[in-house]
């Protein structure tokens, strides 16, 4: 499986890593679009699908069923590993349905987040959740201090960089910023720096 997913990462036209790239806060709010001419699902039985005279849709399940849908045919989230539309892409982080979440970075550390507030029906929703992969095949972990850490062991800069925000209280996700499109509601700084992605002022 970890074969399979890398394979199809490497079709996405990912960061390269090997030399700091510096981007605007516009631009780091786009890191997760990039126009891709071939679009498909896996499912869990690791089948790939590709899409043939439509655009792959993904739906997420805020006040609907969550799905994808290739040439006319729905297929349910949970039943799905990854799927690549037109400008994202997105990975089964485990389990539920809300766990299907979009790419909001990619490279060394490819980072992984939802953040929405969602109405309808006189009814409020709010979801926030992040998690991080170690390499195009690695583990899908929760975005926690300890995960972290363990991702980033290898460079003693960053390493510090994530124990100095740890021993300062320094929170990883600030639920106070929720509903935010952009990244601002998650302190990714220290995966920017392991990737060698700059942010300018």
């Amino acid at each position: 499986m970890r074969l399979l997913i890398t394979l199809f990462l490497v079709q996405l036209n990912i960061l390269a890593v090997s030399q700091t790239t510096t981007y605007s806060r516009d631009q780091l709010r786009k890191l997760g679009f990039r126009e891709n001419s071939t679009q498909f699902i896996v499912t869990d039985k690791k089948d790939t699908i590709y899409a043939k005279n439509s655009d792959v849709e993904v739906q997420l399940p805020f006040y609907q069923k969550g799905f994808a849908k290739v040439n006319g045919e729905e297929y349910k989230l949970t039943k799905l590993l990854c799927a690549q539309t037109k400008y994202r892409f997105f990975y089964n982080c485990g389990g539920s349905a809300f766990n299907f979440l979009q790419a909001a970075i990619l490279g060394k550390i490819n980072f992984y987040s939802e953040n929405f507030i969602a109405t309808g029906d006189g009814h409020t929703g709010t979801r926030m959740a992040a998690f991080i992969q170690k390499g195009d095949g690695g583990e899908i972990k929760e975005y926690t201090y300890e995960n972290l850490l363990d991702m980033v062991k290898d460079d003693p800069t960053v390493f510090s960089e994530v124990n100095k925000m740890k021993d300062e209280n320094v929170k990883l996700i600030n639920r106070k910023i929720i509903g935010d499109a952009s990244n601002n509601g998650f302190n990714i700084e220290p995966i920017l720096h392991y990737n060698h992605q700059v942010v300018s002022e």
